[in-house]
C-alpha cells in the first residue's frame, strides 16, 4: 500500500498479438510483484480474484477497507488485476474495480490496470458438502449452510428477504438473504453458466440477490451473475431475481 499509481499490463502486447497469454515475462503486472521488494520481503505476487474481493468494504466509498492509504480517487481509476484468467477467453483475466467493489472479467490481459501486490498463504475456500435428503449445503469452513433443494420463483429484493426470513427448511426457520461476500463464497472462477460449485444441484446462469446496498448508491443492491460470477450493482430493487437463503 505504498503507490495507487503502478499501472502495467497482464502480458506484453507482443504476446497478445501471438495469442501467448500465459507468458507474463518482461514488464508486466506479474513481473512486477514477482520482481517486488517491498519492507524487507521479495516473495510478493499478483493476488487472486478472491484474495482482492477480500478487500472490499461495500460500507465505504470508495469500497476498500480504510486501513489502505492508496485507493482510487474517482470513477476513471483503473482496475486492479487479478492473477485469475477468465475461463471463457484466455485473453482476458478478472479484475476489481474497487470505487464501487464490483468485480468482473473485463479487462483485456494486454491493456493497462493498476496492481497491488500481496504475499503470504493460501487463501481460504469454502469447503461444501451437501446433504441429499434435506438439500442443504454446508460449509465446513464457516458452517454457513445454504438451501439447494429448488430453484426459487424470482422476486424482488424486498420480497426476497421476507422470503427467506420466513423460510422454514431443514427444521431450522433463521434463513436470511446472503450479504454479497458470503454469495461470492460459493462462485467457482473455473466454471461458466453456472460459474457455481458444481455440490449444487439447483442452480440458474442468471442474478441473484445478495442483501448488500453500495455505500456509492444505496439505490443499487449488489448482486452476483452467476453466467460468469461477476459482482454486479446498477439493478432496480423492484426488478425479479434469484435468491438462494443462508443460515448460520
Amino acid at each position: 500500500d505504498n503507490s495507487n499509481v503502478v499501472l502495467k499490463p497482464w502480458i506484453t502486447q507482443e504476446n497478445a498479438d501471438a495469442k501467448n497469454y500465459d507468458d507474463t515475462s518482461g514488464d508486466t503486472a506479474v513481473s512486477y510483484c514477482s520482481n517486488l521488494t517491498l519492507g524487507g520481503y521479495n516473495d510478493w505476487r499478483l493476488p487472486t480474484v478472491n484474495e482482492l474481493r477480500n478487500l472490499a468494504d461495500y460500507g465505504n466509498t470508495p469500497a476498500l477497507e480504510s486501513i489502505f492509504q492508496y485507493g482510487p480517487e474517482d470513477r476513471s481509476d483503473k482496475d486492479y488485476w487479478s492473477a485469475t484468467t477468465f475461463v471463457e477467453d484466455e485473453s482476458i483475466a478478472w479484475s476489481i474495480e474497487y470505487f464501487t467493489g464490483k468485480t468482473g472479467p473485463l479487462v483485456s490481459k494486454a491493456n493497462d490496470a493498476l496492481v497491488r501486490c500481496i504475499r503470504g498463504g493460501s487463501e481460504l475456500t469454502a469447503e461444501l458438502v451437501r446433504n441429499d435428503t434435506s438439500g442443504i449445503v454446508t460449509d465446513q469452513t464457516t458452517q454457513l449452510m445454504w438451501q439447494d433443494n429448488t430453484i426459487n420463483a424470482k422476486m424482488s429484493w424486498t420480497n426476497a428477504f421476507q422470503y427467506c426470513e420466513t423460510l422454514t427448511d431443514g427444521g431450522y426457520d433463521d434463513w436470511r438473504l446472503p450479504n454479497v461476500n458470503e454469495l461470492n463464497s460459493i462462485v467457482d472462477y473455473t466454471r461458466s453458466s453456472p460459474a457455481i460449485n458444481p455440490v449444487f444441484q439447483y442452480a440458474d446462469s442468471s442474478y441473484y440477490w445478495s442483501s448488500t446496498s453500495s455505500d456509492y448508491d444505496k439505490r443499487w443492491p449488489l448482486a452476483i451473475s452467476f453466467v460468469q460470477g461477476f459482482v454486479s450493482s446498477g439493478l432496480d430493487k423492484g426488478e425479479d431475481h434469484n435468491i438462494r437463503c443462508i443460515r448460520g
